[in-house]
């Protein structure tokens, strides 16, 4: 029986040092919400956070610089931060988020959230709009039991089911990328998944930027497409403006990593929905706020994948669009 007594005494303070948000007890929570610059993906998932909250019946106000929701005894504060692209802005805020403090901090990109993780321990933290922090996969381990999110990550089956629909005949799929831990990761894991699909991934690393034309030349000879993962060390605007150039010039798909390549001229990308990452953001906090550890909501994966076709690169490189694509493609371009 003592046993029993000493086992639930342990399990209480355990369960007291989680950082939790008893909403049943609070009259008002505030929410720290930090982006790291002005941005339209930012922008757009602010809006989708904030919308959230009217959507479940909060009523919404603005006072000063902070939105409130109010629904029966509750009320919920939510400030905007801007980090302005420059981790040096992080300290004065996380001295004014501890010291308030803050019930829950939610952070857009990547910079905001590698600024607050390191110093902010006993309050939970949401990320958003950004890619999956942990290796390209996987959950919070070390010190991360007060973190919880939505990845931006897109499944590679994914993308190439898509890739697929748009050439029947796709056999290899080529990439090209530089030589780092964390892209080798990426690489298996996307050439794995291609293998399931009976589908092959050619990869090309290039050491900087010179060697993408000469990756660009040898992969539009052995392989039917040409796929991209985010790399700053060997993509700037010329070289991606060149690889838009001769894969056109070539009639050669190429599928880009937003709309904004396809804009450019990229055959299409397979994207985000900012404004519901934002709402799925806004559904972890609720669901913290009202007791759940963050541990516990762990990383969530992303529910839509918009899709977006630029037009006139199809007709030129005689590329038909499936109607099944055609319904599910939020924008057209010509």
């Amino acid at each position: 029986m003592r046993l029993k007594i000493k086992l639930f005494a342990s399990f209480l303070v355990l369960t007291c040092l989680l950082p939790t948000v008893a909403v049943s007890r609070a009259k008002k929570l505030s929410i720290a919400l930090v982006k790291s610059k002005d941005a339209y993906s930012y922008n757009e998932t602010s809006i989708g956070y904030l919308k959230y909250f009217k959507t479940i019946g909060y009523k919404e106000y603005a006072k000063k610089d902070k939105k409130y929701f109010k629904k029966k005894r509750m009320k919920i504060e939510v400030k905007e931060f801007d980090l302005k692209g420059d981790v040096n802005n992080a300290e004065k805020l996380i001295h004014e988020i501890n010291d308030k403090p803050y019930d829950l901090v939610v952070t857009l990109g990547r910079r905001a959230f590698d600024s607050m993780k390191g110093e902010i321990h006993e309050i939970p933290i949401v990320f958003a709009t950004m890619f999956n922090p942990y290796n390209g996969g996987g959950e919070p381990k070390e010190n991360g039991s007060n973190i919880a999110g939505v990845q931006m990550d897109i499944p590679y089956s994914t993308q190439f089911e898509v890739l697929g629909a748009f050439i029947p005949f796709l056999q290899n799929i080529g990439v090209i990328y530089s030589d780092t831990p964390e892209n080798k990761l990426k690489i298996q894991k996307a050439m794995d998944d291609a293998d399931k699909l009976k589908l092959t991934l050619v990869p090309y690393i290039a050491k900087d930027e010179k060697e993408v034309a000469k990756a660009l030349d040898k992969l539009m000879k052995e392989t039917d497409a040409l796929w991209m993962i985010p790399d700053r060390n060997i993509y700037s605007k010329d070289t991606l403006k060149y690889i838009i150039l001769q894969t056109i010039e070539n009639e050669f798909p190429f599928m880009g990593l937003s709309k904004a390549y396809v804009k450019a001229g990229a055959l299409f990308t397979v994207s985000w929905d900012f404004q519901d990452i934002g709402q799925q953001a806004a559904m972890i906090s609720h669901d913290i706020m009202a007791g759940a550890p963050p541990s516990k909501e762990k990383v969530r994966p992303l529910r839509k994948y918009p899709i977006y076709i630029n037009k006139r690169t199809a007709e030129s490189i005689d590329i038909r669009i499936p109607q099944w694509i055609s319904e599910k493609t939020v924008e057209f371009y010509d």
